[in-house]
């Protein structure tokens, strides 16, 4: 009779793999990081065995600790054994295309073994779906590599995770997965009344009874108050989205958006874009418990909390604190508004200026600029023309966006952050409700696990953000030297932040030259879309006056709240002013288009 291998050997033998694939790579993890690694395997040689309670399990070693490396090491243990293990399904499910290209690239496993399933829309897609077993024979595959939109699409409406076939090794589910980074179980769902509106036309060919119900309710919208509740009326349900020839993707989300909204009731939140309706939705399904999820940003968000708290289906993996210093991290901080408004209007030249002289200062050493995708070639283009050309070679750009699960500049000793990533309150409210799975009928989201929510999400995108550099090292339990340089609105208090996210690390002001001096008027409306953008739903002019430091009352009206020019200037930006008894207010127009 063959012998039983004990479900523990592969956790031994994949530990074994990794540590010495770490010695030949010259990284050395402390040992509570190698612990961490362990517990890792171990989970996935438990989830195997059968031997896990349905919960969401997070590893929240930092980046670069080698989460990576280390389930590669245990599929390749597990691969060249399944058959004593009972020749289970694995599956992993990642964020983008290339982080699959990358993870097949790097694991080198034979094609027999794997296959990939994402969307078949583009020719990038085509072509994944051809490697491995090709995607018309995955039952047979052992791994299989997907996008999560993948496992969301395929189980919308309450289909269980068992239940979609195209998941199965040899007609059964697969029972190892593992979640790659952010993980959040449920869906926001905003819609502003501008994009509701949008709609009406096409539906009104159709059916003019349902386009009068939904004009009816995108007005209903746009004279609500920040955080009323609203009931939206049945518009269909999920047939709004299929039932209708949209112009384009962009519009069918937004039907589809609308038609699981329809019948709730929801939150609504003022901001940038006007009135926005609120929700979410349960999007992952209860059956894809047990799963492992590598999340570095575990112990810095709210969302795991959130989930914690009201859902009860998560355990942490030990260590649950950051077992790594960041003691050779040195940031530097700019108070300087950064929003996409306040470089509409000021450009990007004075920031690529101060940029210019850090690079400068020196020399040799490589530069990793990250900026949103917006200002991508102008500031590219604005530090060309202050930097010689041998300075300049030494620059890479990164986008806010693609800057998760990336190691293409992890030799880079500095970064430098141009702005930081902002959402709008309806954003940060809806993400902590999809966090939770708490509905608008379930409850109210107070105050404060709203500001540790937004607080949470900052943390999360500076750390994935300045990790993407030689930050992310680990020589022991240490971070190799390196430096970065943060422009952030004075408001956001990240030098408050940063000692958490990085503990061990030293802050000091970015000195930087004098602000230029602009017209005032653009100084004027900055402002503006500062207190706007930032969830304030209407501002009195007179606050807007002693801001801007002008004490006639008179010149004030004269030059700005009834200046032709610059009531003009502001409808650009979707501002407008509101004279309500004898006094004068600045609110964004809550039909304003995105």
């Amino acid at each position: 009779m063959e012998r039983t291998v004990p479900p523990n050997t592969l956790t031994f033998l994949a530990y074994n793999e990794v540590k010495a694939f770490f010695k030949e790579k010259d990284h050395q993890p402390s040992s509570e990081m190698y612990q961490g690694l362990y517990n890792l395997q171990d989970t996935l040689t438990r989830m195997l065995s059968g031997d896990l309670d349905e919960k969401y399990y997070l590893s929240s070693l930092d980046p670069g600790v080698g989460k990576t490396s280390a389930i590669k090491a245990w599929l390749h243990v597990y691969l060249k054994r399944r058959t004593q293990y009972g020749d289970r399904g694995v599956i992993i499910c990642f964020d983008r295309l290339d982080e699959i290209e990358q993870f097949i690239r790097s694991s080198a496993m034979p094609e027999d073994v794997y296959g990939v399933l994402v969307s078949g829309s583009t020719s990038r897609g085509i072509r994944l779906n051809d490697m491995g077993v090709g995607v018309d024979s995955l039952d047979s595959a052992v791994v299989l590599l997907t996008t999560k939109q993948q496992i969301i699409k395929r189980t919308r409406r309450g289909r269980a995770f068992g239940g979609v076939s195209r998941f199965y090794y040899q007609g059964a589910p697969r029972v190892v997965r593992i979640w790659d980074e952010s993980m959040t179980v449920g869906r926001s769902l905003t819609l502003c009344a501008s994009q509701i509106l949008e709609l009406v036309h096409t539906i009104s060919r159709v059916d003019v009874g349902l386009s009068l119900r939904v004009q009816e309710f995108a007005l209903s919208l746009g004279n609500c108050s920040d955080k009323a509740i609203l009931s939206v009326p049945d518009l269909g349900g999920l047939e709004l989205g299929y039932n209708f020839r949209w112009r384009d993707s962009t519009m069918r989300d937004t039907a589809e958006t609308l038609a699981l909204l329809s019948g709730r009731v929801v939150t609504v939140r003022v901001d940038g874009v006007g009135r926005v309706a609120l929700d979410c939705v349960q999007s992952l399904p209860e059956d894809f418990k047990p799963c492992l999820v590598t999340d570095a940003s575990v112990r810095i968000r709210e969302t795991y909390r959130l989930q914690e708290t009201y859902r009860g289906d998560v355990e942490r993996l030990t260590p649950v604190t950051s077992c790594k210093r960041y003691d050779n991290l040195k940031v530097f901080v700019w108070h300087r508004r950064t929003g996409k408004q306040s470089y509409r209007i000021e450009g990007v030249e004075e920031v690529a200026k101060e940029v210019a002289k850090v690079v400068a200062a020196r020399t040799r050493e490589a530069f990793l600029i990250v900026v949103t995708k917006e200002n991508r070639t102008k500031m590219s283009g604005a530090l060309k023309r202050e930097l010689p050309s041998a300075d300049y070679s030494r620059l890479q750009f990164l986008t806010w966006g693609m800057h998760l699960a990336t190691n293409d500049y992890v030799d880079i000793p500095n970064v430098v952050i141009t702005s930081q990533l902002y959402y709008r309150p309806a954003d940060y409210e809806a993400g902590a409700r999809a966090a939770a799975t708490l509905t608008t009928s379930d409850g109210q989201l107070s105050e404060e696990v709203f500001q540790a929510f937004r607080k949470g999400e900052t943390a999360h995108h500076l750390l994935q953000c300045i990790c993407r550099g030689a930050v992310r090292k680990a020589i022991g339990n240490q971070c190799p030297p390196s430096r970065c340089w943060i422009i952030s609105a004075r408001g956001m208090k990240v030098e408050e932040q940063l000692p958490d996210i990085f503990p061990g690390c030293s802050v000091e002001p970015w000195e930087n030259a004098p602000v230029a001096f602009k017209e005032i008027k653009l100084q004027v409306l900055g402002y503006i879309l500062d207190c706007l953008g930032a969830g304030v739903e209407r501002i009195k002019a007179s606050a807007v006056r002693t801001s801007a430091g002008i004490k006639s009352v008179s010149n004030f009206k004269r030059d700005y709240l009834t200046d032709s020019r610059f009531m003009a200037l502001c409808n650009d930006h979707g501002v407008i002013i509101l004279h309500e008894n004898s006094r004068y207010f600045f609110e964004m127009n809550p039909f304003r288009m995105q």
